[in-house]
């Protein structure tokens, strides 16, 4: 429900305020301590402000020492070190890391990721089995 009341506004610029955001979930929101899961999903298509370099290594930080899982989600617009900053949030939570293709047919190109074996899912399914791995 409150997912659904959400909006956004704005863009255009490059740098986005992508610290503001994790620190509102991680900091903002009750994460239960009975979860056998505790997941964030971070989607975005733009690094975070360069200013704000510490303050990403602060929140990386605090959100494995509570456990939270961060699954980066990079669209279209994203450059090769943001998908190293996120490969870094994935790894260092133990979280998942997850990019868009071409394949979804959506946005503008999408950066072919730079490590590693690819393969192809559609994005709901993709989510759900890692969530469902997560819960096993």
């Amino acid at each position: 429900q409150n997912l659904g009341q959400q909006t956004a506004e704005g863009g255009g610029d490059y740098e986005e305020a992508v610290e503001e955001a994790l620190s509102d979930a991680i900091h903002g929101h009750e994460w239960s301590d009975a979860a056998s899961a505790k997941l964030l999903f971070l989607v975005l298509d733009a690094p975070p402000h360069a200013a704000a370099k510490d303050q990403m290594q602060q929140l990386l930080l605090d959100a494995a020492e509570r456990g939270i899982r961060v699954i980066p989600v990079i669209a279209s617009g994203a450059d090769q070190n943001t998908e190293f900053l996120m490969r870094s949030f994935a790894l260092g939570t133990g979280g998942s890391y997850v990019t868009l293709t071409n394949d979804s047919g959506i946005g503008d190109g999408h950066l072919e990721p730079s490590v590693g074996e690819t393969e192809v899912y559609k994005l709901n399914d993709l989510l759900l089995e890692i969530i469902n791995d997560y819960l096993q």
